[in-house]
């Protein structure tokens, strides 16, 4: 199997002879379990399940009355940090789906990538992290879908 990371053949190499490997493709890497070399999750996706797991946490806190009431500002404060952090990596998604083989390379593969199932919820959930808290309403349980 060879190493999704490494550099595409024709990439002129380093001054040192490394082949040069750009940041989208790192970043796919990261990105994409399938193009991840090793056994398990990469440390990016391992910091987006973590986050998944507490945000799934902190929607189960936020239905407890006696422990969400008066901690409102708090819960829309975490909801935005949250919100913010899925978007840079929606976006980071969407940049790296050109380096994808499910995708295909430019714009068309961008186009694929945000018309596929997953972006549309991910697109879903990051709006209410942003609409729903102005509105007073509970956004946390529709992110776990």
């Amino acid at each position: 199997m060879s190493d999704p990371s490494a550099a595409p053949k024709d990439a002129a190499p380093r001054r040192d002879g490394a082949p040069v490997v750009s940041l989208r493709r790192r970043l796919y890497v990261q990105l994409d379990p399938a193009a991840w070399p090793k056994r398990g999750l990469s440390p990016v996706n391992l910091i987006v399940f973590v986050t998944i797991i507490v945000t799934s946490i902190l929607a189960i806190i936020e239905t407890e009355p006696t422990i969400s009431k008066g901690r409102d500002d708090l819960f829309n404060v975490l909801e935005l940090v949250v919100g913010v952090f899925y978007s840079v990596e929606y976006v980071a998604r969407a940049w790296t789906a050109a380096e994808s083989p499910r995708y295909g390379p430019g714009w068309r593969g961008l186009l694929r990538y945000i018309r596929s199932p997953i972006a549309i919820v991910d697109l879903i959930s990051i709006a209410t992290s942003f609409l729903t808290p102005a509105a007073g309403l509970q956004p946390y349980l529709l992110r776990a879908f």
